[in-house]
C-alpha cells in the first residue's frame, strides 16, 4: 500500500502531481465521512487536517501540489464528495483542476491514480516505488496532458453546479 499522502509531500522538493480517477474511498475517517456526506449530516473535516496542513505546508515552502480529478458525467457519489471536500485543498494552495472522463478516454490518459514526485518518482496502487525512466516519461506526458486539458475547480463548479 502507498504511503500517507501527507507523508508523500513531506519529501518532495519542488512538486507533487497526482492524477485521480477512481475517487473509491478510503477504509477508516474517509469511509465515515464519505457515509455522512452522502445521508445529508454534517462531515466533519477532523481526519483531513493532516494533510490540509501537509498542503499549506508545501506551497508556503515554495512546493507546487497539482492534482486533476477525472469526473463522470453526472459524478459519482464518490466524487460528488470529492468536489465538495475540493474547497478546502484549494484554501490551502493545492492547484486542483478538474477533467471529463470522456476527455481523459480521448487523451489516452491512463486509467489508473498515481503520484507524480519531483518528475522522478510514481507511486500508485499498482506500486509503491516505480523509477523505470520509460514510466515516468509517459506519465510525465500524462500530466501535460491533463493539465492542459482540465478546468481550474472554480471554473469547473461554475460551469457544473452541484445539484443542491
Amino acid at each position: 500500500m502507498p504511503p500517507r499522502s501527507e507523508c508523500l509531500l513531506a519529501g518532495v522538493r519542488q512538486h507533487a502531481f497526482r492524477f485521480q480517477t477512481h475517487g473509491a474511498e478510503q477504509p477508516g475517517a474517509e469511509a465515515d465521512a464519505f457515509a455522512a456526506f452522502v445521508s445529508g449530516r454534517p462531515v466533519d473535516m477532523q481526519w483531513r487536517r493532516p494533510w490540509l496542513a501537509a498542503i499549506r505546508e508545501a506551497v508556503e515552502s515554495g512546493r507546487r501540489v497539482q492534482r486533476v480529478l477525472v469526473v463522470d458525467d453526472p459524478p459519482t457519489p464518490h466524487q460528488y464528495f470529492e468536489l465538495a471536500l475540493a474547497p478546502h485543498s484549494v484554501a490551502v494552495g493545492e492547484d486542483l483542476r478538474l477533467l471529463d472522463a470522456r476527455a481523459a478516454r480521448v487523451l489516452s490518459l491512463p486509467a489508473m491514480d498515481f503520484w507524480l514526485l519531483d518528475d522522478e518518482r510514481v507511486v500508485s496502487d499498482l506500486a509503491d516505488d516505480i523509477d523505470d525512466w520509460a514510466i515516468l516519461e509517459h506519465l510525465r506526458r500524462a500530466r501535460d496532458r491533463a493539465l492542459g486539458a482540465a478546468l481550474p475547480y472554480a471554473e469547473y463548479i461554475d460551469i457544473h453546479p452541484f445539484p443542491w
